[in-house]
């Protein structure tokens, strides 16, 4: 058994608190930081979200404002403008690589215009489901039909050896011809920042 001074044992006794009090001011300021990191990165991901629905929305946008003039004028049953209307949007591409574009359904899931995959024309898609159980083509109709809308689901990415990763889509309606168009893009960049960030954040916290 230790024996110790008189000295020593009120020196420990004086050092015991202090190193409880730093102990818990420590958990507090680790706590503390924590949350304000946690905060700042939940504000980073609805950001980047935000910024992205922006996005999409625009370039839909765009491509009715590319049409507008030909569907105004044109009849409920005007096949002939129905073709040059799905022309114009097929041709249309957006992003850095040109490789964003635009879809085409009928409200009853049929596809009539997917530029990367045109062996999809005029297949039936409405009960397409991701990993998830989503209706990928019936929610973008069910939200196309409310004026527009933003649906979230999974999909392939070649570019991570096609592995299921999150994609988000915007519609709208054109509702004299019953068709869906809208346009998405993988939004996985948004989990990869934020991975990151809380990263950071644990050496900075370290």
């Amino acid at each position: 058994m230790i024996n110790l001074t008189l000295k020593q044992k009120i020196l420990l006794l004086t050092l015991i608190p202090i190193i409880a009090l730093l102990a818990t001011v420590k958990v507090i300021v680790n706590y503390e930081l924590r949350a304000i990191g946690q905060h700042e990165i939940e504000e980073l991901r609805k950001d980047l979200t935000d910024s992205k629905k922006d996005a999409l929305r625009d370039y839909v946008e765009i491509a009715v404002a590319s049409i507008q003039k030909k569907y105004d004028a044109s009849s409920a049953d005007d096949l002939a403008a129905q073709e040059e209307v799905l022309q114009i949007l097929t041709d249309l591409s957006y992003g850095e690589k040109g490789d964003g574009y635009i879809f085409v359904y009928k409200y009853d899931g049929t596809n009539l215009a997917t530029r990367p995959k045109p062996q999809l024309k005029g297949k039936n898609l409405i009960d397409l489901k991701d990993t998830n159980g989503v209706y990928i083509i019936k929610d973008l109709i069910s939200a196309a039909k409310k004026g527009g809308g933003f649906v979230e689901y999974v999909w392939a990415k070649p570019s991570k050896n096609n592995a299921d990763v999150d994609k988000l889509s915007y519609a709208v309606g054109l509702e004299k011809w019953q068709w869906m168009i809208g346009t998405g893009f993988y939004v996985d960049d948004i989990d990869d920042t934020v991975v990151a960030a809380e990263a950071e954040l644990e050496d900075n916290i370290s």
